[in-house]
């Protein structure tokens, strides 16, 4: 008589046991274990969200080479410290919310940008500054993005 409650549990402890955990978030902060976006980058597993809280990061460039949530909170600012494109996103379903990209050099050799998106598709970029961008915002070979409420400056 047992028997019909015992086996009725097993499959829902399979589905339990086989559901896929929720994506994490790694916090990036001044005074935190983890002090760059581009740390962050390297430590997170696709799909996770990583939070940047309100700073100043010397940082690039920085590849995203996964599918990531990155998230401003309090308009962090990632400021570049070379020649190069300081954000260069080539994953798909990249999300970038809330930053402030500021300090790409010029050149007049190659195509450098505060953010690249290249060859990519469904990708977000919104609410977010680029200051003292040679490119702002640059997408190539790219489809399907959306960018919207962005502020380009010089």
């Amino acid at each position: 008589m047992r028997a019909g409650p015992i086996i009725a549990l097993v499959p829902i402890c399979l589905l339990v046991a086989t559901a896929p955990a929720a994506a994490g978030e790694i916090v990036v902060s001044p005074a935190g274990p983890v002090r760059s976006l581009a740390e962050a980058v390297r430590l997170a597993s696709p799909g996770e969200r990583i939070l940047v809280r309100s700073g100043t990061y010397e940082e690039g460039p920085i590849l995203v080479d996964k599918r990531l949530e990155i998230v401003g909170e309090g308009r962090p600012v990632i400021h570049g410290r070379g020649g190069y494109t300081i954000i260069l996103v080539t994953a798909d379903s990249v999300v970038v919310r809330g930053l402030v990209i500021a300090h790409v050099e010029p050149s007049y050799v190659e195509d450098r940008a505060g953010i690249k998106f290249d060859h990519v598709r469904g990708c977000v970029l919104e609410d977010s500054e680029i200051r003292d961008g040679f490119f702002g915002i640059y997408a190539a070979k790219s489809e399907g993005c959306r960018f919207a409420r962005n502020l380009v400056n010089g």
